[in-house]
């Protein structure tokens, strides 16, 4: 009975955090628009833009909200890309601040795979 009590967490807690290590890539969702756990290429990339996103840089920090995007091709229907929705940490790894700051992307997904094998420059922290 007391697993009915607890709240579930997709993400432990142990897991929740992404540290930029290298290129990284940040996405927005475009206003007007939405994103599902699935999708094809053409139909995420209509949905997003990367234009209206600050710099990744490496030794951020990011928190993990859980939802995870997998981009898939259209003709193949294979996996090509994993995106999960992240909120910027101020501070960083250094933690010279702890927060969230003025950027504070409702709608945020940070690439953490991809089928090429590239690296995309991220690692979970925990």
């Amino acid at each position: 009975m007391s697993s009915v009590q607890s709240a579930y967490s997709q993400v432990g807690p142990r897991e929740k955090y992404l540290a930029v290590t290298g290129t990284g890539v940040l996405v927005t969702v475009d206003s007007n628009k939405s994103v599902t756990s699935s999708m094809n290429t053409t139909d995420f990339d209509a949905a997003t833009s990367t234009g209206t996103t600050p710099a990744v840089s490496t030794g951020q920090l990011y928190r993990d909200m859980g939802k995870t995007v997998v981009v898939h091709d259209v003709d193949s229907l294979l996996a090509v890309a994993k995106y999960q929705k992240v909120q910027l940490v101020h501070g960083g790894v250094d933690g010279d601040t702890e927060g969230v700051g003025n950027y504070e992307a409702a709608d945020a997904y940070l690439l953490v795979w991809r089928a090429t094998g590239a690296a995309v420059g991220v690692a979970r922290v925990g």
